[in-house]
Order: structure tokens, then sequence, then C-alpha cells
């Protein structure tokens, strides 16, 4: 994935939201803050929180948070939803630094940790067999195949294989 220009705010911001003291919050390749509301675009945000083009296993995955990401002020917190990431950043006060890391991160056990992977969610499922019990659920969201040797027949059933990358899925 390639890194945006420094001042590349995407066609569309997911979940902004302005606060009662003038803050603006969008998210795109990065959250962007600015502190009062941009007069052209030209304006500069005042601080962007993470790193544009990360991946979770990267870096700090802010960027390329996905549809449906929002931004929420509560109690002095700030907190972001990052949806295909699966979590919720916490920061206990308003972050200053584009690489400042979250305080807590809510429905993961850590920023990093992608609970898609962890517990073997399936996006967006395509079933298959091959006549004797073996089944595949593949996944284009995460370019990913989940193989049971055998049939599931229970709830949360863990594949015994996982097979991953680009080369699964061409527009050929």
């Amino acid at each position: 994935r390639r890194n945006p220009p420094e001042n590349n705010f995407a066609e569309l911001f997911w979940g902004p939201l302005m606060t009662d003291d003038g803050k603006l919050f969008g998210i795109a390749n990065q959250l962007y803050i600015w502190d009062s509301f941009p007069e052209d675009e030209n304006d500069a945000p005042d601080v962007r929180i993470g790193r544009p083009g990360a991946e979770s296993e990267e870096g700090y995955p802010i960027g390329g948070s996905g549809d449906g990401s929002a931004v929420a002020v509560a109690g002095g917190r700030l907190y972001v939803s990052l949806t295909n990431n699966n979590l919720i950043a916490g920061f206990n006060s308003m972050p200053t630094d584009t690489y400042q890391e979250p305080d807590f991160v809510i429905g993961s056990p850590g920023l990093y940790t992608n609970t898609l992977t962890t517990n073997y969610f399936v996006s967006n499922p395509l079933p298959a067999a091959d006549g004797e019990g073996l089944y595949v659920i593949s996944s284009r969201f995460d370019k990913k195949v989940y193989i049971w040797d055998n049939v599931p027949d229970e709830s949360g059933a863990w594949p015994d294989t996982v097979l991953s990358g680009d080369w699964l899925y061409t527009d050929a």
C-alpha cells in the first residue's frame, strides 16, 4: 500500500465530528484534528494521528481504518473506532503527536491484535466443498482461505489450515 501525500485527505472522511469547543475530527488515511474549522482546502490539520497506510502488523493502524470508522469525545477522552481493525482506541486526553498510541483499547487485547485473525472470523464468506466433506471458506476482505479437514459441527470451530496472500485473489 502506498503512503498518501502529506495533505491528501482522501475523498471521504469517516465519522466526522465537531466538538462544542470547535475542534473538527475526521478519519481518512489518518485521524485528522483541526483546533478550529478549516477555512479552505489549504488549512492543514493541527494534528495527524497514526501512520498512513499502516497495517496492524507494521505499525499504528489508524490509517486505512475502513468504512464506518467514527470518532467520539466523552468525559475529556477521545474514542476512535477502527472498524476494520475491530477495536476502539481510547485516549485519556487529546493526542498531540502523530505516533502517539492510545491509552487503552476496547474490543481487543491490544492495539496490534487483529481479532479477525486470532478468532478466525470470516468476512464476506464464500463456502465450497470437495464433495467428501472438505469445506473451504474464502474471504476477499482479508484475502484468506480457511480450510476445515472435517465438516465443522459446532460454532467457533477453528480451521485446520489458513492460506493467505495477494496471490489468492487476482482481478484477472
